[in-house]
Formats: C-alpha cells, sequence, structure tokens
C-alpha cells in the first residue's frame, strides 16, 4: 500500500514529466554544422563581410563569427521582449553575427523564448546557441518552490544547493546533476530545441565554493557537473559545454587564489567523464569570462599552467582547443582611450565606440566576443564598429600602453 503523502508525489512527478515529454514532442531537431555555416560564410564573400567568421577545430570547424549577441540587459517585459525580437532578427539577418547567448536567469527566462520565436525565422543549422545552467530562478520550477527541490528532485540545503537573492525575490544555486537536468531540460522547452549548441556552468567557481566551501568539495562537484554533461552529450540534449568566469574567478583569478580555476585540470576532468559515457572526445570546448584589457596584460595576465609552463588564459584555451568567449569588453577608460586618438579608425567614434572597438579588436582574432544589442539601434551602432578593420593587437598594446599578453 502506498501512503497518502508519497501518492501525491508520485503523482506529481508523473505529471510533470508528462508536461516535459509533451514539451520534447515539439523540440526543434538539429545544431549548428560545419557545412551550413560555411555555406553562409560562402554566401558572404561577395559583401566583403566573410572576414568576420572564423573556423573553430574546438567545435568541429562550425564557422562563429567574431561576435556573438547576448540577452542578459533588460527588464521582464513585454516591451523589452519586442526589443529583443527584433534586434535579434536584425543581427542574424545583417550576416555578421550567428551566435546568440542566454541563460536560465536572463529576465526571468523570457530571453529563452524570445530567441525561440526568432529562431522560427532562421536556418537552424546556421546558428550557434549557448546557454547558462546553475542558478535556478523560481519561474523554471513548480509553485512550491525549494520544495521542488527537496521533495521531487531529493537535494538536501546548504549540501547540495543555497538560496541567493534574484530580482525582488530569490532563485537557488546548485551545481548537482539532478539540478542540472531539470534547469536543462526546462531550457531546452522553452527554446523549443532539441539541441543546444553549448552549455555552461554560470558563474561556476564563486557559485560552488558558496554550496560547497572548499576546494576539494569544489572539484568533486565539478566533476560530478561534468559528467553529467557528458551524459547530456550521449542524449544529444546539448554538443559542447564549458564554464563562465567574472572578473575574480576561475581564469581570471589570480594563480593560487581561492577562486582560481585551471583549465588543465578541468580538460582532465572533462576526458575522464567523456571516457565512462563512450564520448571519444571531451566536450569542455568553449570558456566564456569578463574580458579586461588591465586585467589581461602584462606578466600577471599569465595565471594559467599548460604542461608546466605558464601562460595566459588565451594560450591555455588555445594549447587545450578550447574557444574563448570574452565578455563586457568595456574596459579602457576615457583618459586611456585618449592616448589612442591618432588612430585613423577611432577618429569619426563616439567615446563608448571607441572603447568597445579596441577591446573587440584586442579579442576578435582570438575568440568570439560575445555583446549587448537589445535595441535596433545597438545593432546598427555595432554593425557600423564590424565594418572598421580590426586593429593589430601590437597597435592597441602601443597605444594604449599596455603589454598585452597572448
Amino acid at each position: 500500500m502506498i501512503k497518502p503523502s508519497c501518492r501525491a508525489l508520485l503523482i506529481s512527478c508523473c505529471l510533470f514529466w508528462m508536461n516535459v515529454v509533451n514539451g520534447w514532442a515539439s523540440l526543434r531537431p538539429g545544431f549548428a554544422t560545419e557545412d551550413a555555416t560555411k555555406r553562409h560564410l560562402n554566401r558572404l564573400q561577395s559583401t566583403n563581410n566573410s572576414h568576420y567568421f572564423k573556423a573553430w577545430s574546438a567545435v568541429d570547424n562550425i564557422h562563429l563569427t567574431r561576435f556573438g549577441v547576448g540577452t542578459f540587459k533588460g527588464d521582464a517585459t513585454d516591451a523589452i521582449d519586442h526589443n529583443y525580437v527584433a534586434s535579434l532578427g536584425l543581427s542574424l539577418e545583417s550576416g555578421v553575427i550567428n551566435m546568440v547567448d542566454t541563460a536560465l536567469s536572463y529576465r526571468q527566462s523570457r530571453s529563452l523564448s524570445v530567441i525561440a520565436t526568432v529562431l522560427n525565422h532562421t536556418p537552424r543549422e546556421t546558428v550557434f546557441i549557448t546557454s547558462k545552467l546553475g542558478k535556478i530562478p523560481p519561474q523554471s520550477i513548480p509553485s512550491e518552490g525549494q520544495a521542488f527541490l527537496t521533495k521531487t528532485l531529493g537535494l538536501i540545503p546548504q549540501k547540495d544547493f543555497i538560496a541567493t537573492k534574484y530580482m525582488k525575490g530569490r532563485m537557488w544555486v546548485s551545481l548537482h546533476p539532478a539540478a542540472l537536468n531539470h534547469s536543462l531540460q526546462f531550457t531546452r522547452e522553452q527554446l523549443k530545441l532539441e539541441t543546444i549548441d553549448a552549455i555552461y556552468l554560470h558563474s561556476a567557481v564563486k557559485l560552488a565554493f558558496s554550496v560547497y566551501k572548499t576546494r576539494a568539495a569544489v572539484m568533486v562537484a565539478f566533476a560530478k557537473a561534468i559528467d553529467f554533461l557528458e551524459y547530456a552529450r550521449t542524449q544529444n540534449w546539448i554538443r559542447y559545454y564549458g564554464i563562465t568566469s567574472s572578473e575574480d574567478e576561475g581564469v581570471n583569478a589570480a594563480l593560487g587564489s581561492e577562486y582560481h580555476i585551471h583549465l588543465e585540470e578541468l580538460t582532465s576532468i572533462a576526458q575522464a567523464a567523456s571516457a565512462r559515457h563512450g564520448n571519444p572526445r571531451h566536450g569542455l570546448r568553449m570558456v566564456m569570462f569578463y574580458f579586461s584589457l588591465r586585467l589581461h596584460s602584462g606578466s600577471s595576465a599569465r595565471n594559467q599552467q599548460v604542461q608546466g609552463q605558464a601562460v595566459t588564459a588565451f594560450e591555455a584555451m588555445q594549447r587545450l582547443d578550447i574557444v574563448p568567449i570574452p565578455i563586457r569588453l568595456m574596459d579602457p577608460d576615457r583618459k586611456r582611450t585618449k592616448t589612442c586618438e591618432n588612430i585613423p579608425e577611432l577618429a569619426s567614434l563616439s567615446d563608448f565606440e571607441r572603447r568597445l572597438y579596441l577591446s573587440a579588436s584586442a579579442v576578435a582574432d582570438r575568440g568570439v566576443a560575445v555583446i549587448g544589442q537589445g535595441t535596433p539601434s545597438h545593432v546598427s551602432s555595432n554593425l557600423k564598429l564590424m565594418q572598421l578593420p580590426l586593429l593589430p593587437l601590437s597597435e592597441i598594446s602601443t597605444c594604449l600602453k599596455l603589454n598585452l599578453a597572448g
């Protein structure tokens, strides 16, 4: 005899998964491919925009644009949704952007639905979609909130997850495989995609320490999370994965600091997980991080080690075959950019445009820079910058008086 409380829980779980499965039935198949992105590139040859693309061996030679577009900013309103639909549509139609980044926690998950709307009018195989897991906003779980995490997913507060502030309420943070699986299925359903091209563990290092406290426990949590992501690859839910880092954690943290992460160590964990799941190669192929010209200059930038050699984050990713995804490219201050006024390309730019152009040029040959384009006017402004020739790293280093290492 099943106890009434257990029966209620069983019915609740069945109803939840029935809804999920029904949602899966309408998911759009496909993912970004080398052939489709290359054909798209060939169509741009006559427009002189082909230099915006680069084939990355890390993601099976998919051609990615030098710039991607993010969907973080803005309130959770219909008006902002409308702006994003218009700006994302223009971005993809321009032909010089084919990467779109989002997250479960962005704008109360409304950015996911916005992207789904835009993709209805875009060939799926030409667009590279990335999202993030680790933060669980309230709109992604049933009304019982935290009780769902404990009763349905079986997580233990302070051991597997913690609550944190989120907008006017709170959300939950967890790298537990059950939480990641729930969030991934919700993300796929909202995007209406069978396969997401890449998933990041969201601000993973600091969040992991907030839950697991010690480095040893954090690395165990990372290993379990990566193991789940390798499993997700076998199910065709995702193709690749990575981590994100804010300004003082992960690949941006000083070597030896509490929140520092060794990419070589992570790739070793990923390779072991991929072998367990029968994947010929691990899926840790992308790292998203706040980019700062100051932070990534000088000897302090060599905060990674690969085969015993001190290297920069960019160099480490190149050696480990990982695509760098720099974000928040607004580092040079006004005083510093004035030293670059003699560069002809900067003469007609506003201060904002000048700062973005310098940072974007500094990373353009080394990664895919994600920029914000929340309105059609943002698209027009950024497209103007994209028409300019990229400045060599040596020229940027000279004018800014910075030693921009590898």
